[in-house]
C-alpha cells in the first residue's frame, strides 16, 4: 500500500472508530450505522483520542466538545488530564497547548469558562452549540463503564470493577497500567474490598491476585448476562494515535518504512495484545520496503476494531 492511499483510508477509518461510539454516547449528526462498536467505550481514551485527532475531523470535534459540555459530569477529571499527557507525549509532535489546557479545566471551569476556552483551540473559533445530543442509554452494553460509574461514582472503583467483571483475575500492577490509575490507588481499592469479602485474593508468588467473589451477582445488579469483550483503549488508541502523528511528518515511503520499524515492536505487543494480530517482522523486509506490509497489517487491525 502506498502512504498516500494509506494516509487516506486511515484517516477515515480513525474516524469511523470515533464515529461508531460517539455515536453510541449520543451524538445525532452522525449517519446510522448497522454495527456498533463491540467493546466497552473508555470514555476519557475517546476524549483525548478525538482531540489528538481533530486536525482531520473537526465535525468529529465539535461534536464531542458539546457533548463534554453537557455531559461533563460522567468525565474523571484527573483520568483524562493523565490520559492526555500519555497518549499526547508518544511522538515528537505534541498537539496544541490549548488542548492540554482543556483537558486540565473540563471538570473545574464553569461552563462559561470551559466555551471561552473551547473557541481557541485550533478550528473552533466560530464554535456553537447545534444541539443535536440525546440522551444516553445507560442499558447500552458499551456504555458499562458509565453505568458502573452511575453505581459507584466517576473514581478508580468503577473502573476497577469494569476490570474485574471483563477479567477473571489481575494484580494491582496490571491493573494500574490496564485503567490509568497509580497503582497505589488501585492495590488500596483491592485490599479493602477483599476484606470486605467483595474479592478472592489469589497468591501466585510474591504477587497477588485479585477476581470477584461472586461475578453473577454483579452482573444480575447490572441487568445483563454477560459484559463485552475486552478491549484497551488506551492501548489501541496510543498506538493509532502514534501512527497518526508519523503520518503527517512525511510521504515519503523511505521514511515512513523507518519510523515504522522505530515502533514496530511496540506496535506488534499491542497489536498482539489487543486483536490477536502479529507484525510482519522487520527484519525479512528491505529496508525501503516495511511500510507496505505494516500498512496493510494496520488496517487490517482498523478493520476489526470497527
Amino acid at each position: 500500500m502506498l502512504p498516500k492511499e494509506f494516509k487516506s483510508e486511515f484517516t477515515r477509518q480513525l474516524a469511523d472508530v470515533a464515529y461508531r461510539q460517539w455515536r453510541q454516547l449520543g451524538i445525532g449528526f452522525f449517519p446510522a450505522s448497522e454495527t456498533s462498536t463491540p467493546h466497552v467505550i473508555d470514555l476519557e481514551a475517546l476524549i483525548v483520542f478525538t482531540l489528538l485527532t481533530a486536525e482531520d475531523n473537526k465535525r468529529l470535534t465539535e461534536g464531542a466538545l458539546e457533548w463534554i459540555l453537557k455531559n461533563r459530569s460522567w468525565i474523571n477529571g484527573s483520568r483524562l488530564k493523565r490520559l492526555g499527557i500519555l497518549l499526547g507525549k508518544q511522538e515528537k509532535k505534541t498537539y496544541d497547548h490549548s488542548v492540554l489546557v482543556l483537558l486540565d479545566q473540563i471538570r473545574t471551569d464553569s461552563e462559561e469558562q470551559l466555551v471561552r476556552h473551547i473557541t481557541t483551540l485550533p478550528g473552533m473559533e466560530k464554535f456553537s452549540r447545534r444541539g443535536i445530543l440525546s440522551d444516553l442509554n445507560l442499558n447500552d452494553p458499551q456504555l458499562l463503564q458509565l453505568r458502573l460509574r452511575a453505581l459507584s461514582g466517576v473514581n478508580a472503583r468503577a473502573e476497577i470493577l469494569l476490570f474485574l467483571l471483563q477479567h477473571e483475575y489481575g494484580n494491582s500492577n496490571a491493573m494500574a497500567r490496564d485503567i490509568g490509575f497509580a497503582q497505589k490507588q488501585v492495590y488500596l481499592i483491592l485490599e479493602n474490598w477483599t476484606h470486605a469479602n467483595i474479592l478472592h485474593r489469589i497468591r501466585k508468588g510474591r504477587a497477588g491476585n485479585y477476581s470477584l467473589r461472586n461475578r453473577k451477582h454483579w452482573l444480575d445488579v447490572l441487568n445483563i448476562s454477560k459484559t463485552p469483550e475486552p478491549l484497551n483503549w488506551i492501548q489501541a488508541f496510543g498506538l493509532l494515535v502514534r501512527i497518526y502523528f508519523i503520518m503527517q511528518e512525511s510521504e515519503d515511503t523511505y521514511l515512513l518504512s523507518s519510523r515504522s520499524r522505530d515502533i514496530a515492536d511496540f506496535a506488534d505487543a499491542v497489536l498482539l495484545s489487543q486483536l490477536g494480530i502479529h507484525l510482519p517482522d522487520p527484519a525479512h523486509s528491505e529496508a525501503e520496503s516495511y511500510f507496505s506490509p505494516f500498512a496493510d497489517t494496520i488496517m487490517k487491525a482498523l478493520n476489526k476494531l470497527s
